[in-house]
């Protein structure tokens, strides 16, 4: 799934705050070579998208079949999406 342009752009002062050398480390990035991991944070990333989409959208819950995502409260992937 990729995100909405204007959603991307919410972050494009990132890279003004993280040294170059570590922006191009995959080091950092790829869960220390544990693909697992990544599928897993995947996983919960684009879930929290789709439960935010049917939130805004009106729907009524249950947003998932995941018993703990659809019982408990997490903030947003992106924090602007959050309600202040």
């Amino acid at each position: 799934m990729e995100l909405p342009k204007n959603l991307k752009e919410l972050y494009r002062h990132w890279r003004g705050h993280v040294a170059e050398t570590e922006t191009n480390n995959t080091e950092t990035y790829n869960g220390g070579g544990n693909k697992e991991l990544l599928e897993q944070i995947a996983w919960f990333i684009n879930e929290r998208l789709e439960i935010w989409k049917k939130k805004t959208a009106g729907e009524r819950p249950p947003y998932t079949s995941d018993a703990i995502l659809s019982e408990y409260r997490f903030c947003n992937i992106f924090r602007e999406f959050d309600r202040q």
